[in-house]
């Protein structure tokens, strides 16, 4: 018997993570080799568990993986990953202009990281362009840790989970914070260091981070 991953996947496979299924219990049932009846009862329980998406359409119905069954996918790949090749590989990036808030974020913050990192920050972070499904894939693997939300003055800072890394020759971490302006394509990068300088970094240059 398929599992509800067996399922996913099977789903991904005909049309990808991206893009919607069109098709019909007809022709699932005989992809599946189950019964219609069997195959409309499993499609139904991946819908309620809010795997998949479905909408009737004419002559069939269109299935497409939500976040929820995307995730269930990326946590099984992450989990053979981990099984078939235990070391972590770095990810590769190009390096992009912040939006010029980083430094006055960073002292801000920076008593709180080096509670946790072990290190104060250069002013400023670093920003990496990056392929999101990778960043999923490489963060999955890392070690988090946390720099809760505090109260300085008459404001609240947000948290931000924290992962330590290296950056060439530097100590450094990726800051994810809780409430945050870019998506995984882009990791802010911090280290003691200035890696600008010291790497001699410019817009687009390539850069690799290893766990």
């Amino acid at each position: 018997m398929l599992s509800d991953r067996d399922l996913l996947l099977l789903i991904a496979a005909q049309s990808g993570l991206n893009k919607p299924l069109k098709t019909s219990t007809v022709k699932l049932s005989r992809l599946l080799g189950f019964s219609q009846q069997n195959t409309s009862r499993r499609i139904t329980t991946l819908e309620q568990h809010g795997f998949i998406l479905r909408k009737t359409i004419p002559g069939g119905t269109e299935i497409s993986l939500s976040d929820k069954g995307k995730d269930e996918l990326r946590t099984q790949f992450v989990s053979l990953v981990q099984l078939f090749d235990p070391k972590t590989p770095p990810i590769v990036g190009k390096v992009r202009q912040g939006f010029g808030e980083g430094a006055h974020y960073i002292k801000i913050y920076n008593s709180h990281l080096k509670k946790t990192l072990g290190f104060l920050a250069f002013p400023g972070t670093l920003n990496l362009e990056v392929d999101k499904e990778k960043a999923r894939l490489f963060i999955s693997q890392l070690t988090p840790l946390r720099v809760e939300a505090f109260t300085r003055g008459d404001r609240t800072y947000g948290g931000l989970t924290v992962y330590p890394v290296k950056i060439r020759s530097s100590i450094g971490a990726i800051l994810i914070p809780d409430r945050t302006r870019h998506d995984l394509n882009i990791l802010e990068l911090v280290s003691p260091d200035y890696l600008r300088k010291k790497f001699r970094l410019s817009e687009g240059d390539s850069l690799e981070v290893n766990p």
